[in-house]
């Protein structure tokens, strides 16, 4: 089983961080216009433009990336975001539905052997590092552009596991 994002909710968002960045370069010209503005402050504002702009420069490239999110395959578990290959069923230790305000996402927790021997991607692995920081052992699945919910997912995952005996 595949899972792909929703189109419509990351468009809706590009639309709004499209809309904060002409906002913020308007604000940016202005105030520098009228000289009323210290240098830090515009270096400050110029990073944050930057940043959106990444931000909508990675927006665009997961609207066009038509490959699935998460898939759910005899051999494991799928998750592009996380490792390049499968995570093995028999490895997925714990499986839970994580809230941050009103954001939900799927949080596994691996066995030792998948920690040592799966290629996880690089910002997997700089998350990891700084996860360690805050005590935060797990691997979040976010939803928020996915067309089905963490609990769904969740339970998907959990049913999967049980059905290949694990």
């Amino acid at each position: 089983m595949s899972i792909y994002r929703d189109e419509s909710k990351v468009v809706l968002f590009f639309i709004c961080a499209i809309l904060f960045e002409l906002v913020l370069a308007f604000e940016i010209i202005k105030v520098y216009h009228t000289k009323d503005i210290e240098y830090f402050h515009l270096i400050l504002a110029a990073l944050l433009f930057s940043f959106v702009f990444a931000a909508l420069v990675r927006m665009v490239m997961l609207t066009v990336d038509a490959r699935s999110v998460v898939e759910l395959t005899d051999e494991g578990l799928f998750v592009r975001e996380i490792a390049g290959q499968p995570i093995p069923w028999r490895d997925i230790a714990t499986v839970r539905v994580g809230r941050i305000r009103r954001s939900s996402f799927v949080e596994l927790q691996l066995s030792p052997n998948a920690e040592k021997t799966l290629p996880f991607t690089r910002l997997t692995r700089f998350n990891r590092l700084a996860n360690r920081i805050v005590e935060y052992r797990g691997y979040s699945i976010s939803t928020t552009y996915l067309s089905i919910s963490a609990e769904d997912l969740a339970k998907l995952i959990r049913d999967r596991i049980i059905a290949v005996g694990n």
